[in-house]
């Protein structure tokens, strides 16, 4: 897991500039009121995003979720959420894995997860087996928010 500000997206590139580039450009050509919907980069369905605009939920309602195929990069466009990471390897699932939407889900249990809050201007990404749980109310309540997800082949950053 990596959590940065969208502005040091250069230190985790690693030889794989171009993929990240043209992430991180795609990123920061988005306004907050930008359609929500799918956006293929590259043209294929390896590197795609997805803006999305809903409500926080209740933590009682989560569940973690992890891929095997996909890494993603997740940043708001607008709003506040809290979100939590576990270890794959330390996750209770509670579903079997679907190949269709490529993730597993795992029971939440808070000592095997750290918390955090994504803002926008801050990137998280996830890669195969790390799960993650995000859309999480603050203590303040419910509230909108607007998030792209980024989903990149594994294979294309190896």
């Amino acid at each position: 897991m990596i959590l940065d500000l969208c502005e040091k997206w250069t230190d985790y590139a690693y030889g794989k500039e171009p993929v990240w580039a043209e992430v991180f450009g795609f990123l920061a050509s988005l306004k907050p009121d930008c359609e929500c919907g799918r956006y293929d980069l590259s043209g294929n369905n390896d590197l795609f995003a997805l803006v999305q605009a809903y409500d926080t939920r209740e933590l009682s309602t989560g569940k973690l979720e992890a891929h095997r195929k996909f890494i993603d990069i997740q940043t708001l466009l607008a709003g506040s959420e809290r979100m939590f990471y576990g270890a794959g390897n330390v996750l209770e699932p509670c579903a079997d894995y679907n190949a269709d939407n490529d993730a597993a889900f795992y029971r939440y249990a808070p000592e095997r997860t750290v918390e955090y809050v994504l803002t926008p201007g801050v990137f998280t990404v996830f890669f195969p087996g790390e799960g993650h749980m995000p859309g999480i109310a603050l203590l303040s309540g419910s509230a909108p928010v607007k998030k792209t997800v980024i989903k990149i082949a594994a294979e294309l950053l190896r």
